[in-house]
């Protein structure tokens, strides 16, 4: 799924592991129309540079020292109104993982997954769409029926907002 937008996707890494970190951005920076802006292990750096640089794309990791992982997710949707967050983890807890799109994470890939599973997940979120493993998507729709309706509504904004920025650049 290409980008058809002339303008990079604008990605920025939040990992509090510096290797992960680097293999993500060499990813990133291996892939025409993947702009990479910036990573940290830190979230009040991460604040930064989503204030900074106003990233299309966050990808995040919930496990920050000190941070409740419950935390980090309203503060990056508060302040990076635009940006659409991608969890990126090793964490198998259906409560975190549930928790994390109810408050506006739109993917879910699995640090077990191979690189081209980022790859489309960044695509897809790009272009509007949500991006769960199907296991996971299943346990949302059954479990917890309000976050159908939150990511319907996210989606419908998101294309708004789409419609907004390509009347923009006509």
């Amino acid at each position: 799924m290409p980008n058809l937008n002339k303008d990079p996707i604008r990605i920025a890494i939040l990992d509090n592991h510096a290797l992960v970190r680097a293999g993500i951005r060499l990813l990133i920076k291996s892939r025409p129309g993947m702009e990479f802006v910036g990573e940290t292990g830190n979230l009040s750096e991460g604040l930064e540079i989503v204030a900074t640089h106003n990233p299309d794309i966050i990808l995040l990791e919930l496990n920050f020292v000190g941070q409740s992982e419950f935390d980090v997710v309203p503060c990056l949707v508060k302040l990076g109104e635009r940006a659409r967050l991608i969890l990126v983890t090793g964490i198998s807890d259906s409560q975190v993982l549930h928790k994390a799109v109810e408050d506006g994470v739109m993917g879910v890939v699995f640090k077990t997954q191979p690189p081209e599973t980022l790859i489309k997940a960044i695509q897809k979120i790009y272009a509007g769409e949500v991006c769960l493993e199907r296991s996971m998507m299943l346990t949302c729709l059954t479990a917890v029926p309000e976050i159908v309706h939150l990511l319907i509504q996210k989606r419908v904004v998101l294309l708004k907002s789409a419609n907004a920025k390509n009347r923009l650049f006509a």
